[in-house]
Parts: structure tokens; C-alpha cells; sequence
């Protein structure tokens, strides 16, 4: 999702949100296929079937004829390497098949954004979420950027600060909710929150979402290296660097 917050610049048009939440404006991107691999009656369609950005990971492993799982890796690791997720998606995108083998992923683990430090824990709102039969998605906490711009953003109609749209999907008590629910086939943007008249559908998600949280491979990664920053403020471009 772009950044359609002050400072951002990105129209994320007709999705709600934009980049660092969970709302479909934050999470939902396009993609292009092309090359001479794909078959010539998929020239120029479109999928409409889900795909995860790991899912692309497997689709080059099967087109290359090689296993994804990384046993050196595995053999390295003082812990057990789990197994890999992502999903071949080839069948879909060279027209084989026409519904998508992805339908359930995790978004974001329950307590990730929460437990960021300081400011940055403000800015994403402490949402967490989960994706379910390829068009349920469960979001829960309190979740910023709840809005959306219009179809010329930004513009000069009025000042908004997206992160000081906040709704608030969890509530507590005897009749409070565990998220907000939404059909993002048949509601993209978001509007129509479905907690209320489908319970049971929210409740069974976010148990789904408490498994996912629990099985997070979440390794070591090292210490946060700002510098990795200043090479693409000076050239403009990503690249390696050294700390």
C-alpha cells in the first residue's frame, strides 16, 4: 500500500488506509507477469485470485525445479527450520486453474505492533489480522489511517492527518468484539464491518489467528542498522552497505 498519510503522497484510492496498517489501502498491491513462459491465452488477462508476496518465492522454485526448503539453512540453524509456506501460484497465472490455491494467511501476529517502541507503536495503532478463505479478514486492536482519501489525492479540499483517523475494532466487556470483520471480495474498501452479524465467522478467524501468532518464526535478525538509510538518501538507490 502507498503512503496516502501527510508527507506520504500515495493515493491508495478507493481502499481504506495506507502504508504501515493492516486496512486493504496498506496491505493490497497489483503485480505484472509478463515473459515467455506464460502461456500466449493469458496474454493480457487478469487474475483475480489471491496471492501472497511469499507465494512468489515457491512459483520460482517450481519454475526453476528446485525444492524451497533451504537445508543448509535447516542444518545451521540451533533450532528447527519450519516448514516453507509459500504456495506455487503457476497454475493460476499461466491459466491452468482459475481459483487460487492461497486462501488463509496471517497479516500481522497479535502484540506486533503493540509492542513496537514509542512513536512507532502510535503510528501503526497496534492492529494485528488475519486473511481467511480468500476473503474474510479479521482485524483487531486500534487501528489508525481508518479513512479514506479521495479519488485526486492529495489535493487542496481540507487538511487530513490519516493517523488521526483511528477506529477502534476490539472492544471490551460482556458485549464487547474481538475485531472487526470484513468481505474484501465483495467489499474492498472496507465499509461494511460484518462482527456483528457474523460472530461466529469472526470468532473462528481469530482463533486462527491466535495459532499463527503462537507458530511466528520470528529469528534473530541483529541490531537495527539506520545507516542502511543514507546510501539511498545520497544516490537515490537501495543497496548493500556496511555498518
Amino acid at each position: 500500500g502507498g503512503a496516502s498519510h501527510i508527507g506520504g503522497g500515495a493515493n491508495n484510492w478507493p481502499l481504506k488506509g495506507g502504508y504501515m496498517n493492516n486496512w486493504e489501502g496498506g496491505i493490497r498491491a497489483a503485480a505484472l507477469v509478463a515473459g515467455g513462459a506464460l502461456p500466449e491465452p493469458v496474454l493480457g488477462t487478469k487474475v483475480e485470485g489471491m496471492i501472497h508476496l511469499s507465494d512468489w518465492y515457491g512459483t520460482f522454485c517450481f519454475l526453476a525445479g528446485i525444492d524451497p526448503f533451504d537445508k543448509r539453512a535447516a542444518r545451521s540453524l540451533p533450532h528447527a527450520l519450519p516448514p516453507v509456506e509459500s504456495v506455487n501460484v503457476w497454475q493460476v497465472l499461466s491459466g491452468q486453474n482459475m481459483t487460487s490455491p492461497r486462501t488463509d494467511f496471517a497479516i500481522t501476529p497479535l502484540g506486533e505492533d503493540t509492542n513496537r517502541p514509542g512513536e512507532d507503536a502510535a503510528r501503526h495503532g497496534g492492529d494485528a489480522a488475519y486473511m481467511a478463505e480468500g476473503r474474510y479478514k479479521l482485524i483487531v486492536g486500534y487501528i489508525r489511517q481508518a479513512g479514506w482519501c479521495g479519488q485526486i489525492h492529495p489535493n487542496t479540499t481540507s487538511p487530513w492527518n490519516a493517523f488521526d483517523d483511528i477506529q477502534n475494532c476490539t472492544t471490551l466487556g460482556s458485549e464487547g468484539k474481538i475485531g472487526c470483520l470484513y468481505d474484501v471480495l465483495n467489499d474492498p474498501s472496507e465499509r461494511q464491518d460484518l462482527a456483528a452479524t457474523m460472530p461466529s465467522k469472526a470468532l473462528e478467524i481469530f482463533h486462527k489467528l491466535q495459532i499463527a501468532s503462537r507458530l511466528w518464526f520470528n529469528p534473530e535478525r541483529g541490531a537495527i542498522a539506520p545507516e542502511g538509510c543514507i546510501p539511498p538518501q545520497e544516490t537515490g538507490f537501495w543497496q548493500p552497505f556496511l555498518p
